[in-house]
């Protein structure tokens, strides 16, 4: 899966479970599993390279990673739940930062104590053939969207608040 659903999951899940922070953290980092069992394509599937990396893989992945950041960060602004769902999103995108960027990247695939987990993390994901671009990319979407309606919808706290403090101006007002 691409990071954007990635980082804007464990964001959701961090807002969701902002006041128990181990458990929002754990969920995160679990859910990158479950996001990517679903069927999905990745930067690599439309232009990766036997061996190695290509150039437009790494601006994809880039660019990607790049806008999933900013989305959360503008989706969480002035949040009560802010801090929580940022570390959220680290933890939703963080399995995949560890296992590509270097140097770590190639120290985690090979260590013996984390080449399972990487070799786990792979071993689910299934294969869709780039030419399948609605479903590589539709699950994606509908995740996207999802997630975005998490972090965007109103706190339930802060309407009764609003209300009650516009209920109190209408009563000095009389």
């Amino acid at each position: 899966m691409m990071a954007t659903p990635h980082l804007l999951a464990g964001a959701a899940i961090g807002r969701a479970l902002h006041k128990r922070p181990a458990l929002a953290v754990t969920a995160a980092f679990s859910f990158h599993f479950v996001l990517d069992a679903i069927p999905h394509l990745d930067s690599n599937d439309l232009y990766g390279v036997e061996g190695g990396w290509s150039v437009p893989e790494v601006g994809i992945a880039v660019a990607d990673f790049v806008f999933g950041c900013v989305v959360v960060l503008v989706l969480t602004r002035a949040r009560s739940w802010r801090t929580m769902a940022l570390w959220g999103a680290f933890f939703g995108i963080v399995l995949d930062i560890v296992g590509v960027v270097p140097p770590m990247g190639p120290w985690f695939v090979r260590w013996q104590g984390s080449a399972w987990l990487d070799r786990f993390h792979h071993g689910i994901q299934p294969d869709v053939d780039p030419a399948n671009l609605l479903l590589g990319f539709g699950t994606q979407a509908i995740v996207i969207v999802v997630c975005a309606w998490v972090l965007l919808r109103r706190d339930r706290g802060s309407a009764q608040i609003e209300g009650t403090a516009t209920c109190t101006e209408r009563d000095r007002r009389v």
